[in-house]
């Protein structure tokens, strides 16, 4: 015994000094006289390990333990070897055998933590950094770390608290510092935000996810000159960067910057498809995507590109969410689930819904995962819903534990992959039935929701082989419109709002980003054969407007008749929207509440329908009030429509009395009716649930009740 302690000891002295040659042949003469000795086998581990012989290594580590189950260097050892090559579940195994030996090993429960991340495993991961940070209270990479790992399961408040701390201790901790930026500007604290981004670029100039990163900061915060800056610097140091050339498209659509040279929307399509062809993911946010001339089966692509990071951000919850639980008590409970319960165009359609629900047969939660902002509309959903739950800043799995815990039967998401949705709770499966609808005008290319609530107009039925969702076909349109919207009486004179006393006036009052150069061709000729007319346009940013006043020149149209109308209050814009005598409508992504607003104040809509669903809605909502007539065939129609509105004083009196006759017993601001058909969709959905079907096709037809 003593002579192989003697041969042990020469082989550590060999080992330290970094002899492995001479370590190995100790080993294997001690192996020869005794095959059982763990400490020679885990000696020789460690030898081709480090002379990079990671199978022998393997084996030689198993070894050990084989003959020594307690040797917590063999285990440890192990742990990290098969850590590094990915096997995550076996290196989990061994860390947790060292731990039970010696639990103080802090290392090895940094490993696991580690590991235990990378598996998804977000709550285990948390728990273990925790345990570290506890005995090394000043140690930034731990509070890096436990960062990451709360940020991962959504416990974005403690997360930027650990950043923050992390880089009390290390200013220039730049990965904290672009973390922290980034969980900022999801919280909408923009302005925090760039500071952060700005202190990590001040450390690492050259970087070009900064760059990026600052870009997309900006654009949030309207800045998007200096956005599309930061991309193109972005791009400059990582020409390969898809995400860049996406934002930096977007930027430009924004400002209506057509004549780009460092970027064009046809490059991007390009680019986009080459990433969904390699499995490399969509550079293209789904939201965005929207407004691009995407046909309907790249839009799918897309969104189920982004599904798949969203199942992957959610990870492996510990909280057994999935579970299908079916709920309790003879009323359906049907659960929302919205970012924008307050002043949003989301809430300025739905807002009367909540209250008209029938009680009897329905429990209506309201979950808001956003700002409180204390608006009329915000006053209105917490008054019309039994139960209104406020858990904005809470993680999203705490969330979805909640809906679960509540025994929801539907849950109804209207965000989706709007901004600042919480698709990761939907991820986690807390409700048997799940529904897109209202947000977001597309298919989330995911399996985890089971319909998306629609209409025959703007989802054909040819269009299901596109959309992961089975369709819930509602009568009419799809589109729920608030019956009781407040509009103000006095309407400002044409003066107040800049336009000529004696003038035709078309609008737009869409976002800018989706005027496409092809319509505002077609705009700019229908001023042509429309003399004494303008274009009523929404403000939004001196560059849009700059840009917008240079293209109508370049097409021989005077700037000054182009109006820009300043943002104001819902009622007041409401009413002074009665000055418009035609809503001209965009193309790929149509006017959608926008839309239903100019019919609701009896301005008649033009659209030309596309082929997918945001390029069709308008086409709905005219369908539903009676005025096919406005549904144009092409974009030649459009424009002879546009101009016989104009110029034929028949013509536009017949379509205004029609539309005027229609509002008021038109399907589409008859809200209790529509809550009616929701209602029937709610239980077709219940029952091919409780039968034991999958999603099945589900079409409510004009007179059904629940």
């Amino acid at each position: 015994m003593t002579a192989h302690n003697d041969m042990l000891t020469r082989i550590i002295e060999y080992y330290r000094k970094g002899n492995l040659k001479e370590a190995e042949k100790g080993c294997q003469k001690l192996l020869h006289k005794n095959p059982c000795n763990a400490e020679a086998h885990f000696l020789i581990g460690a030898v081709f390990n480090d002379t990079g012989r990671l199978s022998e290594a393997e084996a030689a580590y198993r070894e050990a333990v084989k003959y020594k189950p307690d040797h917590a260097g063999a285990h440890q050892n192990l742990g990290a070897l098969l850590h590094s090559s990915g096997r995550l579940d076996e290196a989990v195994t061994c860390y947790k055998k060292t731990l039970a030996v010696q639990p103080d090993n802090q290392a090895v429960e940094y490993n696991l933590a580690h590991a235990c991340f990378a598996q998804k495993k977000h709550a285990m991961a948390v728990a273990h950094f925790r345990n570290i940070l506890a005995a090394n209270p000043g140690s930034h990479e731990v509070l890096f770390n436990l960062g990451r790992a709360l940020s991962a399961r959504g416990d974005l408040t403690e997360a930027i608290e650990c950043y923050q701390q992390a880089i009390n201790l290390k200013p220039d901790y730049t990965d904290a510092l672009n973390n922290l930026g980034t969980l900022l500007m999801s919280r909408g604290r923009l302005s925090e935000a760039i500071n952060s981004f700005g202190l990590a670029m001040k450390n690492t100039p050259d970087n070009p996810k900064l760059h990026f990163n600052m870009g997309v900061a900006l654009k949030e915060n309207g800045q998007y000159v200096h956005a599309a800056d930061s991309f193109r610097q972005s791009l400059k140091l990582a020409p390969d960067f898809p995400k860049a050339y996406a934002e930096l498209c977007r930027c430009n659509q924004t400002i209506c910057e057509w004549r780009s040279t460092t970027f064009t929307t046809g490059k991007l399509l390009e680019i986009t498809e080459d990433c969904l062809n390699t499995d490399a993911g969509s550079p293209v946010y789904p939201f965005d995507s929207l407004s691009l001339p995407f046909t309907a089966e790249i839009l799918g692509k897309i969104a189920s590109s982004h599904a798949r990071t969203i199942s992957m951000n959610a990870g492996v919850n510990d909280l057994g969410v999935n579970s299908r639980k079916t709920g309790k008590g003879a009323r359906l409970r049907i659960g929302y689930v919205s970012q924008k319960f307050n002043n949003h165009a989301g809430a300025h359609l739905i807002a009367s819904l909540f209250g008209l629900h029938d009680r009897n047969k329905f429990q209506i939660f309201a979950y808001s995962i956003g700002e409180n902002d204390n608006s009329i509309y915000r006053q209105r959903i917490e008054q019309g819903c039994e139960n209104f739950i406020d858990v904005a800043g809470q993680s999203f799995i705490d969330i979805a534990q909640r809906i679960h815990d509540n025994g929801i039967n539907i849950l109804i998401d209207l965000g989706v992959y709007n901004t600042h949705a919480m698709t990761e709770i939907f991820a986690l499966r807390p409700a048997p039935v799940q529904v897109s609808y209202l947000g977001f005008p597309g298919t989330s290319g995911s399996d985890f929701y089971d319909y998306i609530l629609t209409d025959r107009t703007v989802t054909p039925p040819d269009q299901q082989q596109w959309f992961s969702e089975k369709f819930a076909y509602l009568p009419n349109c799809y589109q729920v419109n608030d019956h009781q919207l407040e509009i103000q009486d006095e309407i400002p004179d044409r003066t107040a709002c800049q336009l000529p006393e004696d003038a035709f006036v078309f609008c737009s009052f869409n976002n800018s980003y989706k005027i496409e150069p092809v319509m505002f061709d077609v705009w700019m000729n229908i001023l042509t054969h429309v003399p004494n007319s303008v274009l009523w346009l929404l403000e939004h940013t001196r560059e849009t407007t700059f840009n917008l006043c240079r293209e109508a020149e370049s097409r021989g149209i005077d700037s000054e008749r182009l109006v820009f109308a300043g943002k104001k209050p819902k009622d007041l814009h409401l009413a002074r929207h009665r000055h418009a005598d035609l809503f001209l409508d965009t193309l790929i992504y149509n006017a959608h509440t926008t839309a239903s607003d100019s019919l609701r104040v009896g301005v008649p809509v033009l659209t030309a329908p596309g082929t997918t669903f945001a390029s069709r809605v308008a086409a709905s909502l005219l369908k539903a009030v009676d005025l096919p007539e406005m549904v144009a065939n092409n974009l030649t129609d459009y424009r002879d429509i546009a101009i016989q509105y104009a110029t034929n004083k028949s013509f536009m009196k017949d379509i205004k009395d029609k539309l005027s006759s229609n509002i008021q017993s038109s399907p589409l601001f008859d809200t209790p009716s529509f809550a009616r058909h929701l209602e029937c969709a709610y239980k077709q959905m219940w029952n091919n649930h409780t039968s034991g079907n999958t999603a099945l096709q589900i079409t409510v037809s004009q007179g059904d009740k629940p």
